[in-house]
């Protein structure tokens, strides 16, 4: 098994809409102090892929997995699991939806309470 970290930042990122604090400021005037919200991919010692937290910057994150793990510019993950219903750890979800990704058959893990809430947003029909 293997792990590839592709956001370490809180839910926002960096920089977070309406922030002024320096990180922030930084980030804005220069790309590469960005840093995406907290996600990881985890490979399973069979080669299969599962995505923890799907944040806003799913698209940029699944490429710099791919790329670490020299599979390619993108991958699309086997399974998502998600630790709770924030924003940062939810708003990517709906890239799975047909008018992106077109996934079907991916297996989605989460707590009860964060499937009703997803499932209330609309965003569980990829799943």
């Amino acid at each position: 098994m293997r792990v590839v970290l592709v956001g370490t930042a809180q839910d926002g990122g960096v920089p977070q809409a309406g922030c002024g604090c320096d990180r922030c400021i930084a980030a804005l005037s220069d790309p590469s102090k960005s840093l995406h919200p907290a996600c990881c991919l985890v490979i399973g010692s069979d080669g299969s892929l599962h995505l923890i937290e799907a944040s806003r910057a799913l698209p940029q994150q699944l490429g710099i997995a791919a790329r670490s793990l020299g599979i390619g510019d993108t991958i699309v993950p086997e399974t998502v699991s998600l630790t709770h219903a924030h924003l940062g750890h939810i708003d990517g979800l709906g890239q799975f939806g047909k008018e992106v990704m077109g996934s079907s058959g991916t297996s989605l893990f989460a707590s009860k309470s964060v499937i009703d809430y997803i499932r209330k947003r609309g965003l569980i029909s990829p799943f």
